[in-house]
């Protein structure tokens, strides 16, 4: 289940439809870390912003819905232990 975009086949192409997301649970500059999984189509995203509001973002393509959800399983471990699902739509 993702968020849609409306009927606009170009403003979902562009924005992608949000599959997941995730925060750590932890406030401030220097301790926030939010989690995205992203599809585009048939390519996966995953993007990295710490910081909050503008922070530092990444964002790793995939082909692989697979590999993607590896990436994220794989930052978020990195990211310690206190991940919170956060709801949306």
């Amino acid at each position: 289940m993702g968020v849609r975009l409306g009927s606009n086949p170009r403003a979902k192409a562009l924005a992608g439809e949000l599959v997941e997301c995730w925060w750590n649970g932890r406030f401030g500059i220097d301790h926030r870390h939010d989690l995205w999984l992203k599809r585009f189509g048939e390519t996966w995203c995953v993007e990295s912003r710490h910081g909050g509001q503008g922070g530092l973002r990444s964002r790793d393509y995939f082909s692989d819905e697979r590999i993607a959800r590896g990436r994220l399983a794989s930052l978020k471990s990195e990211h310690g232990d206190t991940w919170k699902w956060v709801p949306f739509g």
